[in-house]
């Protein structure tokens, strides 16, 4: 609320103070600068003053065309795509707009300038560069062996400088826009967030990559036994797997259930926040979640995988040490889900 009061004079006082010169309105047109005001991209608490002068832009962002003449413009572009702006906030000297999502960022292929078209059919340039936004992450590994070669996949991955996991850079085998190739790094312990870094600013992953207990993560943890039922149960099958080489396939009749359990020592539950899972079903339905009792529906996703964080707290009610974890399928259908990646965070 403050920002928005404060822009609100800025903004009257520049066209009223603007509409005064009116001598260059029948001359030739020329843009003289480019300024902006309010938050800079990519980092939105760095303040800039009203008055400082940019060569580059970002999308989102408000600008002021200064110059002479501008009094005739019908057109704007920048890296030829088309900039909407308001006639009202246009004088001779300025004109204040909003540069559009989707714009163009400048590479050695665009034309890296404004172009202003004018009432008398002349074009006006001013070189100027569009700024990459922050990479936008969309998919990622959520566990996996160090040295396995994953992808990051999402948009806007231009100049790609780094990609860690936590504090731990990551080995970049390739990258595109809309994809980045690595192997995952040695030394990670725990549960930690994938950071990916380009030109246009560092993106964290929402969900975090490993776990600090593992509960499944290729094979089920050890200390745990078995006890699954209202059909089969494949621990070691290859053929859908959301990271890594294996995960389980657990066929359901109606209400059927995946039940595994902890066999081994007192789990310290003081440690842990969340359930972490990965879950992919063949057809639409219903599943209770279930730790200790206390149980989580949720809705089947048929035909992708759907990655869960479920807070301990607020989903499963304070459930204690977790001794048993159930996946029941909560329909009364028959469907088959794959699960993977299935520990505590």
């Amino acid at each position: 609320m403050l920002r928005a009061l404060f822009i609100i004079p800025l903004l009257s006082m520049l066209l009223s103070c603007s509409d005064d010169d009116s001598s260059s309105t029948n001359g030739a047109t020329v843009i003289e600068s480019v300024s902006k005001y309010g938050y800079n991209e990519p980092s939105p608490q760095v303040y800039v003053p009203l008055d400082s002068l940019v060569t580059t832009g970002f999308s989102g962002n408000v600008y002021i065309i200064r110059g002479k003449g501008l009094a005739k413009t019908t057109a704007i572009y920048f890296n030829d795509f088309s900039a909407y702006f308001n006639p009202a906030m246009v004088t001779d000297t300025n004109i204040i707009l909003t540069l559009p999502v989707g714009i163009p960022y400048s590479t050695d292929q665009t034309s890296n300038k404004i172009k202003i078209v004018t009432s008398d059919g002349h074009e006006v340039f001013y070189d100027f560069t569009i700024g990459a936004p922050a990479p936008s992450l969309t998919k990622y590994p959520l566990g996996g062996p160090a040295g396995t070669v994953s992808t990051i996949t999402g948009t806007d991955f231009v100049n790609v400088i780094s990609v860690k996991f936590g504090d731990i850079p990551a080995e970049i085998v390739s990258s595109t826009v809309t994809e980045i190739v690595v192997k995952i790094p040695e030394g990670i312990t725990g549960a930690c967030k994938i950071f990916v870094e380009t030109a246009g600013g560092i993106t964290e992953s929402a969900l975090s990559f490993g776990f600090n207990y593992v509960i499944y993560d290729d094979a089920r943890n050890s200390d745990w036994w078995e006890g699954s039922w209202g059909g089969d149960v494949n621990y070691e099958q290859s053929e859908i797997v959301r990271d890594g080489a294996r995960a389980v396939k657990k066929e359901y009749g109606g209400f059927g259930g995946f039940q595994i359990g902890n066999g081994g020592g007192p789990i310290e539950i003081g440690n842990y926040t969340r359930l972490k899972m990965s879950l992919y079903a063949t057809s639409a339905g219903k599943a209770n979640i279930v730790i200790s009792g206390n149980a989580k529906e949720i809705d089947l996703v048929p035909g992708k995988w759907t990655d869960y964080e479920f807070s301990l707290q607020t989903d499963f009610n304070n459930p204690g040490a977790p001794g048993i974890l159930l996946i029941q399928e909560f329909s009364g259908i028959n469907n088959t889900i794959y699960i993977d990646n299935v520990g505590l965070l």
